[in-house]
C-alpha cells in the first residue's frame, strides 16, 4: 500500500500541475489556436522551465548535500522548493505569449500567488504542498465550469477526485496530519477561487 501511496505522490507532486493544467487547456480549447511550431515551442519551453530545469537543480543541490533527498521532506527542503517553484513559474510567465494563452497565464499567477503563501506559511507549519496544488487546480476548474455552462464540470470533479486520491496517499504515508492535508486543500481552493475571478476582471 506504502508503494502505491508513494507513486500516487510522485504522479500527483506539485510540479506536475502546470504541465497537467496545460494538457487540460489543450484538450478543451481553453488555449487558443496556434501554429504547430509556435505550439511545439512553447510547451517545450514551458516544460524546460518548469520541469526539467527545476528537477537537474534539485539533483544538483543533493550532491552538494544540502538536500537529503529528492522527496525533500524538512520545513528547509520545503522552503528551497518552494523558491525554486516560485522561480520556475515567473520565468515561464514572462517567456508565455499572451496571445491565444491567457487562460493558462492567469493560472500560471494563480500558483504563483498560492507559492507565496506556501512560502509563508511552511516557516511556521508544514502544510501539505500536495493538497494546496491540487486545491488550486480544483478551484480554477470550478470558476471555469461556472463561465462555460459545465464544459469543464468534469474537469472540476476529476480534480476532486484526485485530489481525495492525493489526500489519502498522504495520510497512509503519514508525509502530514489531516490538518495539514484538508487544510492544504481548502486554502489552495480558497486562494484560487479568490485570484481567479480578479484576474479574470483584469484580462478577459
Amino acid at each position: 500500500m506504502n508503494k502505491l501511496s508513494k507513486i500516487i505522490s510522485e504522479i500527483a507532486h506539485p510540479v506536475f500541475i502546470p504541465t497537467y493544467t496545460l494538457l487540460m487547456g489543450l484538450a478543451t480549447g481553453l488555449i487558443g489556436y496556434i501554429p504547430l511550431r509556435i505550439l511545439i515551442h512553447n510547451i517545450i519551453w514551458i516544460e524546460f522551465i518548469t520541469l526539467i530545469i527545476p528537477f537537474f537543480i534539485i539533483l544538483l543541490l543533493q550532491s552538494c548535500r544540502i538536500i537529503k533527498s529528492l522527496t525533500m521532506e524538512s520545513r528547509k527542503e520545503r522552503i528551497i522548493s518552494i523558491i525554486l517553484m516560485i522561480t520556475a513559474l515567473t520565468v515561464c510567465l514572462i517567456g508565455i505569449p499572451e496571445t491565444n494563452y491567457t487562460y493558462y497565464i492567469i493560472f500560471i499567477i494563480i500558483l504563483i500567488i498560492t507559492s507565496f503563501a506556501a512560502l509563508i506559511i511552511t516557516p511556521l507549519w508544514m502544510i501539505s504542498l500536495h493538497t494546496l496544488g491540487w486545491g488550486c487546480l480544483s478551484g480554477y476548474c470550478y470558476i471555469l465550469s461556472f463561465l462555460s455552462h459545465d464544459t469543464y464540470l468534469p474537469y472540476f470533479i476529476g480534480s476532486i477526485l484526485v485530489s481525495g486520491i492525493v489526500s489519502s496517499a498522504r495520510l497512509q504515508l503519514k508525509a502530514h496530519t489531516p490538518t495539514q492535508i484538508y487544510a492544504g486543500f481548502v486554502i489552495g481552493f480558497v486562494i484560487s477561487l479568490s485570484s481567479t475571478v480578479s484576474l479574470f476582471s483584469y484580462f478577459v
